[in-house]
């Protein structure tokens, strides 16, 4: 598999020698460097050991919650509360929609290696076009 970004590659398979017979024939055309094992990428951490790979988004997650003051907050047990009702048409004050739509488009691309909080970044997702105060 050959993921292609921009100007940079990243080349996987199960056969060491498939990659390197693929670098080298790109080698062939373009001018190109080799990196070794990917470590960093679109703001996936990659860590690997013989047979296993880990993915991370953890330097990512802790940028988002300083970027939006977060991260002095404390966890939660669960990502939302049960039994919590939103709604577009309530009484609630106004919030910058820019800055909210910026936090949920941070925590869509977070939900990549967090399935965990996909159900709420769906359920705040609804009210990108009127955000309100949840209190």
């Amino acid at each position: 598999m050959v993921t292609i970004y921009v100007d940079a590659l990243i080349i996987t398979s199960n056969e060491a020698t498939m990659i390197y017979s693929l670098k080298e024939d790109i080698k062939r055309s373009f001018e190109m460097f080799d990196l070794g094992l990917l470590h960093y990428y679109l703001r996936v951490e990659v860590w690997q050991r013989p047979g296993q790979i880990f993915v991370s988004l953890t330097k990512y997650t802790w940028e988002i919650l300083k970027g939006f003051k977060m991260q002095d907050y404390k966890l939660a047990p669960t990502s939302m509360e049960t039994k919590t009702k939103l709604s577009a048409n309530d009484d609630k004050k106004p919030v910058d929609g820019t800055l909210f739509r910026r936090l949920v488009g941070s925590l869509i691309y977070l939900t990549t290696t967090r399935p965990d909080i996909t159900y709420v970044v769906g359920m705040i997702s609804r009210f990108m076009t009127t955000p309100k105060q949840s209190h």
